[in-house]
């Protein structure tokens, strides 16, 4: 097995989509975070990988594209379970139900400590996507104390189960605090920081964690700011099609980072998130995004252009040759 640079951690699963505005029904999608983060990602590096876990009836053919597009499966691991499944039901592709169909395997399929010592990967980034915040705590300083970039998504408040509010924005704040990029979604962090707009909200969180923070904000675009010396950026969408918003948020936020350890540049890496944030909602499903890396440096370079202070970014929209031949 070759190491990889940069290792996206999370859930796969296999989900059923219902969209019934537009009668469109789809069965066991592959998907899941640690897809949809790893497929940002791979839009902006050749050197990803996946940790996570898998159900006995998981497809094979889907680990043979990820292999096959340059993403490293090494570090997913087969466990004699169901795969976990979601129903989704999409109403005008602006909110979404999720229902788990009910099943005993998440702590069976959800990524530990473990697996990741067994792999002595020794990566120089990783984005650990949402999982239980005790799970994602000790990843967080597994990484950290071996000094890897270690960027972060949050589940919502709601899901810190079994502890009182208090604790569990102090687990909350931990996570912020141990991260150097955190990225989440505004619906997931708002009951976090109810007394605060969005603007109020991403300079508190800088001020907890003094990193990156990246909030997004779903249609409206994302804001993104660097430490709590500097004003937050607003970035718009890239207008198009939205056929299937899911996993958006998690496609940038692997985009953002493989961009970012490319640039360290957070505009120009909230561009190359936004591009592939883009291009995920385009179709039902995730594998469509694979190998579409000329479509995603043409809309970042084309986001970048109406950004101010663009210009002065460099390096990551010069396409490798592979694309540009």
């Amino acid at each position: 097995m070759r190491d990889k640079s940069i290792y996206v951690i999370g859930h796969l699963t296999l989900d059923s989509i219902a969209q019934f505005e537009e009668r469109t029904f789809v069965f066991d999608l592959p998907q899941g975070n640690a897809l949809s983060s790893s497929l940002g990602a791979h839009l902006w590096t050749n050197d990803a990988g996946i940790i996570s876990r898998i159900g006995s009836d998981y497809p094979p053919n889907v680990l043979q594209q990820l292999r096959e597009a340059g993403l490293a499966t090494d570090m997913i691991t087969s466990v004699a379970v169901p795969s976990l499944r979601f129903w989704l039901l999409w109403e005008s592709n602006i909110y979404c139900q999720d229902y788990p169909f009910l099943s005993p395997n998440w702590a069976a399929l959800t990524p530990s400590i473990d697996d990741i010592r067994q792999g002595l990967i020794s990566p120089c980034a990783v984005h650990i996507a949402p999982m239980p915040i005790d799970t994602q705590l000790t990843i967080a300083r597994f990484f950290k104390v071996r000094g890897a970039l270690v960027s972060i998504d949050c589940q919502p408040l709601d899901y810190i189960k079994r502890r009182s509010n208090t604790e569990a924005t102090a687990l909350l704040e931990e996570l912020i605090t141990i991260s150097d990029i955190f990225s989440p979604s505004l619906s997931d962090i708002a009951r976090t920081f109810p007394q605060y707009d969005e603007f109020q909200m991403i300079r508190r969180i800088a001020e907890i964690g003094r990193s990156v923070v990246c909030l997004k904000l779903g249609e409206k675009g994302s804001l993104v700011m660097e430490a709590p010396d500097r004003e937050p950026t607003h970035i718009p969408v890239i207008e198009g099609i939205v056929r299937d918003p899911t996993g958006a948020g998690d496609a940038y936020a692997g985009a953002f980072l493989a961009a970012w350890v490319a640039t360290q540049n957070p505009i120009r890496s909230a561009a190359c998130a936004t591009a592939s944030a883009s291009i995920m909602i385009e179709q039902i499903g995730m594998l469509h995004v694979l190998n579409k890396q000329y479509v995603a440096k043409r809309r970042a370079a084309s986001l970048l252009r109406t950004l101010d202070g663009a210009r002065s970014a460099g390096g990551i929209l010069d396409l490798p040759k592979r694309f540009d031949e």
